[in-house]
């Protein structure tokens, strides 16, 4: 079977989950399967001993020159199913001629970094009163998500990768019926429970009665790491 992933961040360039996710299902299906990547022209990383192929195609923040891009790689390379890892990405001329799955987070849908923008996007995000910004960019923001969940009615499957995801493309008018929850899953091999805890505990110094946080993400202000600190 012939797969096309199209991603807006990839490995190793961007190291955030998305890039993590579409890196590791790229590696499971080139084992079986003759896969294509399309990332952003702007990527200069080189991919070597990999089972599948780059190709550098995507333009982001010119929906028009990605929709046609994609749609000349994909005529080239005659996949059985696109799968897309952003909202904002999958274009209703792919779909209506290639079976095309998209993948949502959240964010993507509800703040699309790419895809759909106004042509005053620029000057928008530089007016001098403060309060007008803001009021500005969320009018902004609601046009961009309403451009991604209108490409997602288009599409042949959503995949939400929690129930809040879920949720939220409901509520934005995903037809229900062309969602599917899959959580994102781990190497099993990689992370196991320990089969002492108590030892693991004194491994790490934690004594029997001592609580132990654990949270994972990017060390970046939108995280809120400092809110899980102040919590604990």
């Amino acid at each position: 079977m012939r797969v096309l992933v199209v991603t807006e961040q990839f490995p190793p360039v961007v190291f955030g989950g998305m890039a993590q996710h579409a890196w590791h299902m790229a590696h499971h299906l080139g084992r079986r399967h003759t896969v294509r990547v399309l990332v952003p022209l702007r990527y200069r990383a080189q991919w070597r001993d990999v089972p599948f192929h780059v190709r550098r195609s995507l333009a982001i923040g010119f929906p028009a020159v990605d929709a046609l891009s994609t749609w000349q790689q994909a005529r080239a390379f005659k996949p059985h199913v696109i799968h897309v890892c952003n909202a904002a990405l999958p274009y209703r001329l792919l779909s209506r001629s290639y079976p095309t799955v998209v993948r949502v987070v959240g964010n993507d849908l509800l703040h699309p970094w790419c895809g759909y923008r106004l042509p005053l996007r620029l000057l928008l995000y530089n007016l001098p009163a403060q309060g007008i910004r803001a009021r500005a960019m969320r009018l902004e923001t609601r046009i961009r998500t309403a451009k991604a969940v209108a490409r997602l009615q288009q599409v042949d499957a959503v995949v939400a990768n929690s129930d809040w995801t879920r949720e939220q493309l409901i509520a934005h008018g995903v037809p229900e019926r062309l969602i599917h929850l899959v959580v994102g899953g781990l190497d099993t091999a990689l992370f196991q429970p320990p089969a002492d805890k108590a030892r693991a505990r004194q491994e790490i110094g934690l004594s029997e009665g001592e609580s132990l946080l654990l949270t994972a993400g990017n060390l970046v202000p939108d995280k809120n790491m400092d809110t899980a600190l102040r919590g604990m």
